[in-house]
């Protein structure tokens, strides 16, 4: 159900609502955005058409605290945090979308 609910919104979304953009952000819907939130897909997006080898870039980070934050570095991970992201439309259409699972 949440497989198909995603296809169905990331088609919708690249194909029909805005079929020209380069990647969508994706967000769950209780996400509180910090100011800085678009800024900083603003900022990442060159790094995701550039690099291959970057799956996506996220905005949240399960274990930041504000104490051991770094508002200059950005972090590669081999784990997903989901909730707020930005989607490459290469990488959804080449990779993504072909192997999307009808179920899960």
């Amino acid at each position: 159900r949440i497989a198909r609910h995603y296809r169905f919104s990331l088609d919708w979304a690249l194909a029909e609502c805005f079929p020209d953009a380069p990647a969508v952000v994706v967000v769950e819907d209780d996400l509180l955005f910090a100011p800085d939130f678009l800024d900083y897909f603003g900022a990442v997006a060159p790094a995701l058409e550039r690099d291959e080898s970057l799956f996506v870039a996220s905005a949240w980070n399960d274990n930041g605290f504000l104490e051991d934050g770094d508002r200059a570095a950005l972090r590669r991970t081999s784990w997903f945090p989901g909730l707020g992201w930005l989607l490459p439309r290469a990488l959804w259409e080449r990779e993504l979308r072909p192997k999307w699972p009808k179920t899960h």
